[in-house]
């Protein structure tokens, strides 16, 4: 997932699964995010921002960052990620999408 600086987001799944129909399968998605406090809100225009490639409605979906608390001085690791809260996507419902 990229978090564009102008309030677009693109976003690709991709998996393979031995044995599956299709073996590899990629998802795309697409639209606007917005942020207040530490959540994310997405959402897409379904005739701007979908089409035959971007098929993943965000509208709806939630997230939220996860970083280490600046106040611990731990040398616990905890690696920044966007944790997905609630999405119409069902697989996405509590995906984390750690930076890469």
């Amino acid at each position: 997932m990229t978090l564009n600086p102008d309030g677009t987001f693109e976003f690709h799944s991709y998996s393979k699964m031995q044995g599956g129909t299709p073996p590899e399968t990629n998802s795309y998605g697409k639209g606007k995010w917005s942020a207040k406090d530490n959540l994310i809100t997405f959402s897409a225009d379904k005739k701007e921002d979908l089409n035959e490639k971007y098929t993943l409605d965000f509208n709806n979906s939630t997230a939220r960052f996860v970083t280490k608390n600046p106040r611990d001085k731990s040398d616990k690791v905890v690696k920044t990620k966007l944790q997905f809260l609630g999405s119409d996507i069902p697989w996405m419902q509590r995906i984390d999408i750690f930076k890469g």
